[in-house]
């Protein structure tokens, strides 16, 4: 348990390393279908999104996840869903 911690935390940080001085990626993460569910600000993906240098474009509300419309989705922007 402890090696495999400590190989995440440092796996971690070479994504860290790497994804600094980059423009972070505005990126949807879709979680379900039929509806859309998305990841907003609250889930724990949220931290992994920053932890590799991208940037939720839900991540401003304040919920685990959410079912948006597609003109939010479309409003929104993201780079890579």
């Amino acid at each position: 348990g402890k090696r495999m911690a400590a190989q995440l935390t440092q796996g971690l940080e070479r994504i860290r390393k790497k994804a600094q001085g980059r423009k972070p990626v505005r990126v949807m993460l879709q979680v379900g279908d039929e509806p859309v569910v998305v990841m907003g600000g609250k889930s724990f993906l949220n931290d992994t999104l920053k932890a590799v240098g991208a940037e939720n474009a839900y991540g401003d509300q304040a919920v685990n996840y959410l079912k948006p419309s597609t003109e939010d989705v479309v409003k929104r922007k993201p780079e890579l869903v």
